[in-house]
């Protein structure tokens, strides 16, 4: 059976927002997941986190 990923919350320190460091660990784990014959990888974030869900939908287009 292969693993399921979950990322619940993923937090960058407020002086390091903007830079791409989100898209950085986002890319990172995907790559693992892939790399390790992933059967899936959920991302979760708060309801009201919009800056998360923009992320989120901008790099897997959810």
């Amino acid at each position: 059976m292969n693993a399921m990923w979950y990322l619940n919350e993923l937090f960058v320190l407020p002086n390091a927002r903007g830079k791409g460091v989100a898209s950085g660990l986002l890319k990172y784990v995907e790559d693992f997941a892939r790399n390790n014959a992933s059967f899936s990888l959920k991302l979760a974030t708060a309801v009201n986190n919009e800056a998360a869900k923009a992320l989120y939908e901008k790099k897997w287009l959810l």
